[in-house]
């Protein structure tokens, strides 16, 4: 009862619908089954690592059960805030969770195998080039690529403003919630200025009048689906380079590590 008042007030109030999202999906799946007939003031830390240790044998990842014990701190904290209960028994209760090497999750392309993926995309996949280039070349998140309209460029200053993103589905803000800028390189630059015109001559040949509001969009004139661009054209983009299978996402720890 409290953790669907929380989710009415606060997590209405002060987080974005992603993570709202997120916590209903760990409230229903993980933490109701666990806790949910339990009064507030009987959890203890004893019932909290028992709960951990029960998602560890389960096989979750470390790094989603401290997110689970994570979104159960929370409700548990405010309710600490609210007086309701003394202390949060959830303080402290994540060292038993074994952290993941972080190298573990870093796949980034060598020099050679970014130069092979951007001929790759440029030759088989013409249209979606500009944004692989720009998700190379800036370092931006995809949802963020995804959320760029024309406007957000800046070819006098040579930088793109990154002022919102696709979560989920939904345009929201980025994830720091705040509004920076990145550098675009005279090459990115020039492949963009290109790019906007080929946008006006498909929206007169395809009878659109002005093209779509987002920079980049499908064939049909709509916002791009990130599962369809991953599947129908990042991985056979990597076959057609004949290279390994990595993530979108390490597209930006290429960028990173290369300009480390």
């Amino acid at each position: 009862e409290y953790a669907e008042g929380f989710m009415k007030g606060y997590s209405e109030t002060n987080h974005k619908d992603s993570t709202h999202d997120s916590y209903r999906s760990v409230l229903d799946n993980h933490l109701y089954p666990s806790f949910g007939t339990t009064p507030l003031d009987s959890i203890t830390k004893k019932d909290i690592k028992t709960f951990i240790h029960k998602k560890i044998k389960e096989g979750l990842a470390g790094n989603t059960v401290r997110n689970l014990k994570g979104y159960l701190s929370s409700i548990l904290s405010q309710a600490e805030d609210d007086e309701i209960i003394g202390i949060n028994p959830a303080s402290k209760t994540g060292k038993r969770i074994k952290r993941k090497d972080q190298g573990e999750d870093i796949n980034p392309f060598s020099w050679q195998e970014k130069a092979t993926f951007e001929n790759a995309a440029r030759e088989h996949f013409p249209r979606y080039h500009p944004l692989f280039l720009t998700a190379l070349r800036t370092g931006m998140r995809v949802g963020e690529i995804l959320a760029l309209q024309p406007g957000d460029l800046d070819f006098y200053g040579r930088f793109i403003e990154v002022r919102r993103a696709f979560a989920k589905g939904r345009l929201t803000t980025t994830k720091s919630g705040k509004i920076r800028r990145v550098d675009m390189s005279k090459g990115l630059a020039d492949v963009l200025k290109g790019y906007l015109t080929e946008r006006k001559k498909e929206a007169l040949r395809k009878g659109w009048g002005n093209p779509p509001e987002c920079l980049f969009y499908n064939e049909d004139g709509k916002v791009i689906d990130l599962d369809n661009l991953r599947k129908r054209v990042f991985y056979k983009a990597l076959e057609k380079g004949g290279l390994r299978r990595i993530r979108i996402h390490d597209f930006r720890n290429t960028y990173a590590t290369h300009r480390i």
